[in-house]
């Protein structure tokens, strides 16, 4: 299948859009707050290419985040040392258990020291082996590269990287991490080797993955191929083949909504993400019947800024932005009414350390009792900061995902009402990537804490954070930070991000938004899928359990190799 072809397609969306009759929100199968897809039953089959869509282009290949690379899509090619304990229709981000990876277990003899026993089976694509040595020189790639990618925060409280022989690694923190492995988890082993013989990430990907890359296009996309010695092998298997069950992926860049979804109704693509019941109403009237899983994000995205400079390094003026700032009227507005609301700094359904719905929703700037108020509060700030007849800012958001562009629409809608004229500026992926490396913003949509990690957190907001170039520097934010990344007991820990919070909100550091609900959508065919529970729909591949039947599967499709 051609990703040309892809473009084609579009052309009839809107008749096929038209016999859906999507003019208005259809019903929704499950209104639940989440639904899961279940196990399949059956035995895992062989086979088949596997089609996704690629919301925007993947700028290189380096797995950190350079510039913007799609690190879903990496995760077929490169591994951690542990990976998440998740199977078909768990969402991780609820219990965030770890399993092994490339370390096949590992230990704790001290607060400040982890000891991880690597696999002695896992070779590197180009067959050279696995070993300690690989461990530690990324680490070090990433320390040496803190705040050059975005991926480096994961580094950052490792003290040293020491291999204890071939097949054992000890790594020791500068302080005590209790959320370490979930950190862990993000950091992709890249090889010695390739990086001494003068390769570049950006345009060479040589993994121990369960996916070798056969080809890579910036505006295009991605072909991936199974990798035939993968050290995992099918528990099923009687003659121990290895996994994966599919032989290949390819991702298709689909900038276009109505691309992807005519794509998916044409059975050219094998799952999507609706970005809401709209877009999903319309895939069911399309294809009834349909597996499908409706999630809340944990990205956390809200409004973020640069606090070097006026108007946004005064307080009033964060201040009556936050004020005037509907929550409410977003989500009606953005996701049809399937949202949550986030405190800042966290996800909203977040539960123990998200400052509860119910006393969130009595804040100024939350309570929609009060919004009346609020807004001739904001004015009186405005005025009190210099701005009597309000200002001007330039908003900047990352396109490529679904979440800023609404977010960064609905408030600027809303700012208008206290004289605040906010300018979209959309950034393509490398684009954005840089601009929040650089903070060369003055405004922009951020996920605050879109991998869930209290390092990030750090690096976004302490005064000494890699991240924080433009924003707070405030002793007392820094000292919650600090006291919540070494907290090892939970219920205390809870207290601490609530506490976070509090102080986010109350110097109005960052302007919380709201979840929306996602749809992830799959063909009859498709089963097993780890879902990423993200806005792109590029399956976790550790372990690579996705299969396909390729028996229910389109005739046209079956035979389909990659070149």
């Amino acid at each position: 299948m051609q990703l040309q072809a892809f473009a084609l397609i579009g052309v009839c969306l809107a008749s096929i859009l038209a016999v859906a009759g999507c003019g208005a929100p259809q019903p929704v199968a499950d209104q639940a707050d989440q639904v899961r897809q279940a196990p399949a039953t059956q035995p895992a089959k062989r086979g088949g290419i596997f089609h996704v869509p690629v919301s925007g282009n993947i700028a290189n290949l380096n797995p950190y985040n350079l510039s913007g690379s799609l690190n879903n899509f990496t995760q077929a090619i490169y591994e951690p040392l542990i990976v998440r304990d998740t199977e078909p229709g768990k969402n991780w981000y609820e219990d965030q258990k770890m399993a092994p990876g490339l370390a096949e277990r590992w230990e704790r003899p001290e607060r400040h020291t982890y000891v991880f026993y690597l696999r002695k089976n896992a070779t590197w694509h180009d067959g050279r082996p696995f070993t300690a040595a690989d461990v530690v020189h990324t680490i070090g790639h990433l320390k040496e590269n803190r705040g050059k990618v975005s991926d480096s925060s994961y580094a950052v409280n490792i003290a040293a990287a020491e291999a204890l022989d071939s097949y054992a690694v000890r790594l020791t923190l500068n302080l005590p991490n209790p959320e370490f492995l979930n950190e862990l988890y993000q950091i992709e082993i890249i090889a010695k080797h390739v990086a001494e013989s003068g390769k570049q990430l950006e345009n060479t990907a040589i993994g121990t993955g369960p996916f070798t890359l056969r080809e890579f296009e910036t505006s295009t996309g991605f072909k991936v191929a199974r990798n035939p010695n993968y050290w995992l092998k099918d528990p099923a298997s009687a003659s121990g083949q290895s996994m994966p069950y599919i032989d290949g992926i390819v991702g298709h860049s689909l900038a276009d909504r109505g691309t992807v979804i005519a794509a998916f109704a044409a059975d050219n693509l094998d799952m999507m993400n609706a970005e809401d019941k709209v877009q999903f109403s319309t895939i069911q009237g399309l294809r009834p019947g349909l597996t499908f899983e409706r999630f809340y994000g944990q990205y956390s995205f809200g409004g973020f800024f640069a606090m070097d400079a006026p108007p946004f390094n005064d307080v009033r003026v964060r201040r009556a932005i936050n004020l005037a700032a509907d929550r409410q009227a977003m989500i009606q507005n953005a996701t049809f009414g399937e949202g949550i609301i986030n405190p800042p700094g966290t996800y909203g359904w977040k539960k123990g350390y998200a400052i509860p719905q119910d006393e969130l929703l009595k804040l100024p700037g939350y309570n929609p009792e009060t919004k009346q108020q609020d807004i001739a509060q904001a004015k009186r700030l405005l005025l009190d900061a210099g701005y009597p007849n309000g200002f001007a800012a330039k908003v900047s958001y990352g396109s490529a995902s679904t979440n800023p562009k609404p977010i960064a629409e609905v408030l600027a809608s809303q700012m208008q009402q206290i004289g605040v004229n906010l300018t979209l500026a959309p950034l393509d992926r490398a684009s954005y990537a840089a601009a929040t490396r650089d903070q060369s913003y003055e405004m922009v949509i951020l996920g605050s804490s879109s991998r869930d990690s209290r390092g990030d957190l750090y690096e976004q907001f302490h005064s000494r954070g890699t991240f924080n170039k433009k924003g707070p520097k405030d002793p007392e934010l820094d000292a919650i930070l600090e006291k919540y990344m070494a907290e090892e007991n939970q219920a205390e820990a809870q207290k601490l991000s609530q506490q976070f919070q509090r102080r986010l909100y109350d110097q109005a550091y960052f302007i919380g938004a709201f979840e929306r609900a996602s749809y992830t959508i799959y063909q009859p065919w498709v089963h097993d899928v780890l879902n990423n529970y993200g806005a792109n729909p590029i399956p976790y591949w550790w372990p690579p359990r996705a299969w396909m039947d390729l028996d229910a599967m389109p005739a046209a499709r079956r035979s389909e190799k990659l070149p």
